[in-house]
């Protein structure tokens, strides 16, 4: 008989999830941490999301002068600690068997850690993710800043080099330039948000060139150098300077010492299937292991391995009913399909756009920030089939267009909703 029901790999925010549920569910779990330190900094991307995003809005708080980084931290890291969530201690009381170690997988579903052997039915891949560079010559020989070591330095350089788009790079790029920081962006991408609407994208990158950002889209590094003016980044036509260079790019785990290839599982990036199921029938993978290190599809993603895993109805990921957020100011939220998704899907003569301007919204003109718009890609029945939203507290709204997404509610329906006026 096995040691455990569940052994899950990896602190992520996908890993704490399942582990607490799978615990609530009555099934024997293990989590194997492979970091030692019980409390950990402000580091995942989801602490680093919140983090940046109340260090832009201390900047715009009127209340606030001078500046203070050090105290910002110092706030930051309380809030930090009175907020989180599945920590260990918390894990350890929910009936999870908390283990820090580096793990090794064998034959079975076998997981060594600390001289022990884990035996388990089932197994859930959910490290951590890392920043690494790009493959840009000469950048591996520079120390470039991470997200991570950014929020931890104790005196904010003059001046940046984001190197690319993620979002939690352009978050970072408005918050630090409201802080007198002279950002530059450069992403290869030749437009800001490219699996957003050109709209929304736009828009943007309109509010951070108004915060003092400058940005580089459809850039091509050629090489990375540094010398006594600092770190520069080259293309065969421009050169960029700055203090220091900091990683924009989308955190992925490091799985080469997890030995998956002695189980069938080859590749430093997990394939997973509707299921999340890797190659391996009783080896699940979520969060940044399969590409993703947003809160809302790290949650959703522990929520079907665990279901998946441990019960019989199996069930599959279902990404459009979730809202993706970018705390930016204004915040953009978007839910389910964009307006060329919903045409390729249903046809173009079958799918029509509503949009409303914020500046006619009572509440956003008397809270002074009447910026942004909202738009619904809908079936001419008026079924909402997304929802594009840039705006004062976007993300609230976000949660309300999920609501009516995952109920096929209409537009019709929508606006018959009773409402106080004095809401956005």
């Amino acid at each position: 008989m096995a040691d455990y029901d569940w052994v899950i790999l990896g602190g992520s925010l996908a890993g704490q999830e399942a582990a607490k549920l799978a615990a609530l569910r009555g099934a024997r779990v293990a989590l194997v941490l492979e970091n030692g330190d019980p409390s950990p900094p402000v580091t995942t991307p989801e602490s680093l999301r919140w983090f940046y995003a109340d260090a832009q809005r201390v900047a715009r708080s009127p209340n606030v002068a001078p500046l203070d980084w050090c105290a910002f931290q110092a706030q930051a890291a309380l809030v930090h600690e009175n907020s989180a969530l599945h920590t260990p201690t918390q894990l350890m009381m929910a009936g999870v068997d908390v283990i820090w170690g580096e793990p090794t997988l064998t034959s079975g579903c076998r997981v060594y850690v600390n001289d022990r052997c884990l035996t388990t039915r089932k197994l859930l891949i959910a490290l951590a993710g890392e920043w690494f560079p790009p493959d840009i010559p000469g950048i591996v020989a520079v120390s470039c800043l991470t997200p991570a070591s950014l929020a931890a330095l104790k005196t904010l350089p003059k001046s940046l080099l984001l190197l690319g788009s993620s979002p939690l790079a352009l978050e970072i790029a408005q918050a630090l330039a409201q802080w007198g920081v002279a950002i530059t962006l450069l992403t290869p991408a030749p437009q800001l948000l490219p699996a957003e609407e050109s709209m929304v994208s736009d828009w943007v990158a309109a509010e951070l060139r108004a915060a003092g950002v400058h940005l580089h889209l459809g850039c091509q590094p050629t090489s990375v150098t540094v010398d006594a003016a600092g770190f520069s980044v080259h293309t065969e036509a421009d050169r960029w300077t700055a203090d220091q260079i900091v990683l924009g790019t989308v955190p992925r785990p490091r799985l080469s010492g997890l030995n998956l290839a002695s189980l069938g599982v080859p590749g430093d990036r997990l394939a997973v299937n509707a299921y999340l199921q890797t190659r391996h029938p009783d080896i699940y993978a979520c969060g940044s292991a399969v590409g993703s290190d947003l809160p809302v599809v790290a949650r959703h993603q522990a929520e079907v391995a665990v279901n998946n895993a441990l019960l019989w109805n199996r069930q599959r990921v279902c990404y459009e009913q979730l809202p993706y957020t970018l705390l930016t100011q204004p915040e953009f939220c978007r839910v389910g399909l964009t307006m060329a998704e919903a045409e390729q899907r249903y046809g173009a003569h079958k799918v029509v756009i509503y949009e409303q301007i914020l500046d006619r919204n009572r509440k956003a003109q008397a809270l002074g920030n009447p910026t942004g718009f909202c738009r619904f890609v809908t079936r001419r029945n008026g079924q909402l089939l997304g929802a594009h939203i840039v705006g004062l507290q976007a993300s609230e709204w976000g949660q309300v267009m999920a609501i009516a997404l995952k109920h096929r509610l209409t537009v019709q329906e929508l606006a018959n909703l009773p409402t106080a006026p004095q809401t956005l």
